[in-house]
């Protein structure tokens, strides 16, 4: 589980206090902008989380011309 609302106003620590640490995981929610979803990845990380679409991924996936 994720708090959408922390992730959004830049408090990705914040947003994962129902993530469990290790493992991997997908992302499943509303739509984030590079950047928070950078910043969520990267909370991940610290959490020792793999998401299972890289930031590069997500990019190419919801930005224009991608």
């Amino acid at each position: 589980m994720v708090d959408h609302g922390a992730l959004t106003r830049g408090d990705p620590h914040r947003a994962l206090t129902a993530t469990p640490a290790g493992g991997g995981t997908v992302y499943h929610g509303w739509t984030l902008r590079i950047d928070q979803y950078a910043a969520f990845a990267d909370a991940l990380a610290a959490c020792d989380v793999t998401l299972h679409t890289s930031r590069d991924q997500y990019r190419r996936a919801h930005e224009l011309p991608g």
